[in-house]
């Protein structure tokens, strides 16, 4: 295996893992599959939005001054607060109703 198909690998693995904790805490929580469904959907939108863009996650949390483990948290759907969320959504010049249209 090539050094970056070990990476790929490796990222997707952990990427797994993450979904898995963020799924079994949700869970202990009380919250619903469909909970983790849009809390994922929103990350994984998130970092669709960043990478379109051609910037890291570790730039753009330095650019909103948003902690760079906060807002990796944001992009796997583990954790955002409404007024993060909105940080980003004016960096991008996009209302919730934008961010939200494609949304069921």
């Amino acid at each position: 295996m090539g050094k970056n198909n070990k990476i790929q690998s490796n990222a997707q693995y952990n990427g797994q893992k993450i979904l898995s904790c963020i799924k079994k805490l949700m869970n202990e929580r009380g919250l619903s599959e469909q909970h983790i469904e849009i809390t994922k959907r929103i990350g994984d939108k998130i970092k669709r939005l960043r990478k379109e863009r051609g910037v890291s996650y570790v730039q753009l949390a330095s650019i909103l001054n948003i902690n760079k483990n906060t807002y990796y948290q944001i992009e796997t759907g583990a954790n955002f607060q409404i007024r993060t969320l909105l940080i980003i959504l004016d960096h991008y010049k996009l209302t919730l109703s934008d961010f939200f249209q494609d949304f069921k």
